[in-house]
């Protein structure tokens, strides 16, 4: 019975050569790069939006509440916010293009957290509408 093919010992005899020094912790170390944290911020930025707009019916019934706003009002906001979603998709699309992706989405991240910073001291309808948009 041969051992299976990736095994240290069909490799080259300079791939074995201290192959058994090797440790999962030198792997690791050299595996972690720059592109990791990139995506680890690209992942955050993107749950932090889509679990806002995902959630909205939790608080819908607490804004009603809250503000006594009609329901068509509120709703509205959430219309709309995926409306200019699919609008600024091929905008910001564009702008990937045009400029680079890392210019795109630090400016997408800040006008997000923009938005929700500004979303804490909502009072009004047009607030809500002009902050979810960001």
């Amino acid at each position: 019975m041969s051992p299976p093919p990736w095994t240290p010992v069909n490799l080259p005899a300079f791939h074995r050569e201290g192959a058994d020094k090797l440790r999962i912790g030198d792997a690791l170390k050299n595996s972690l790069t720059y592109g990791y944290f990139i995506v680890a911020a690209t992942f955050m930025s993107m749950l932090i939006m889509w679990g806002m707009s995902n959630t909205f019916g939790v608080f819908f019934e607490s804004w009603l509440s809250e503000f006594g706003w009609t329901r068509a009002l509120t709703a509205g906001d959430f219309h709309s916010f995926n409306l200019l979603t699919g609008v600024a998709g091929v905008i910001v699309a564009r702008l990937t293009d045009v400029l680079s992706p890392r210019k795109t989405a630090t400016a997408c991240a800040l006008l997000l957290g923009a938005g929700y910073l500004l979303m804490s001291q909502v009072n009004t309808a047009w607030q809500i509408y002009l902050f979810l948009e960001c």
